[in-house]
């Protein structure tokens, strides 16, 4: 039987010897014990499976969205963890499971670099903060920080920027002939066949995710920080794009 992510010494002595190498496999040993955590997730923001509120993780999570009544009392907790769940799962409806997991996976990479054995004060001891508990805690807020986003952005999916940026951009009828990838490129005036039927936001992701030609192409996770827009929504209007121009020329 897999040890997973409860085992907290077999976690942390994983984490120590991948610290100490970085040997990958370590890495993949630690994904693989955290694979139910995961997925917990994605059945508590982007599916109609039932949630148990017993666990201590999840109800955690879900009281960070509650007021002090809410939590006032047991019955009170449940009524509230239930329309929390139906509030959370609104502002990710539309996520796909496999957007929530990569997610999660790329919070669980940015705390496994982030993170340092510690040691917490307690009344008659010391004891090391596990690494399962720090990944909990830091995931729990980092998920509250991306719903909150989510919840106050009435633009989301619509870059502000980009808009005012490519509509400043003059007509010159096509007297230049603009033969670099730039945001004439972009507004579709030397896009070419078969990038003029992306559309204008479609070929501006690329714009940017290719623009310094000799740095590696920007990662999705630089892509959101440059539009404002989360991973998520990143990660699958890149994979739309990518199934659109197979599709595309395929057809010419």
């Amino acid at each position: 039987m897999n040890q997973d992510y409860n085992d907290e010494t077999y976690i942390n002595n994983l984490v120590d010897q991948y610290k100490q190498t970085g040997d990958e496999a370590l890495k993949l040993k630690l994904l693989d014990a955290f694979d139910p955590y995961f997925n917990k997730y994605v059945y508590l923001l982007c599916t109609n499976k039932m949630i148990d509120i017993g666990n201590k993780d999840t109800i955690t999570f879900l009281r960070l969205f509650m007021d002090d009544e809410d939590r006032s009392t047991p019955s009170n907790l449940a009524s509230a963890a239930k329309r929390t769940i139906s509030y959370v799962r609104g502002i990710f409806s539309d996520c796909t499971p496999e957007d929530i997991y990569d997610e999660m996976v790329c919070i669980f990479l940015q705390q496994l670099t982030r993170y340092k054995p510690m040691i917490a004060n307690h009344k008659h001891s010391q004891e090391r903060i596990s690494f399962t508990h720090f990944l909990q805690v830091n995931t729990r807020y980092k998920l509250k920080n991306i719903s909150a986003e989510r919840a106050n952005d009435a633009l989301h999916g619509y870059n502000v920027e980009f808009h005012d940026e490519l509509n400043g951009i003059p007509n010159d009828n096509g007297h230049t002939n603009y033969s670099s990838i730039d945001l004439w490129w972009v507004r579709g005036d030397t896009a070419g066949d078969l990038f003029d039927q992306l559309d204008a936001y479609e070929r501006y992701l690329l714009y940017l995710k290719y623009e310094d030609q000799e740095e590696k192409p920007l990662s999705e996770y630089d892509l959101a920080r440059l539009t404002g827009q989360d991973r998520m929504y990143i990660r699958r209007r890149m994979i739309r794009i990518k199934n659109k121009l197979k599709r595309l020329a395929l057809q010419t």
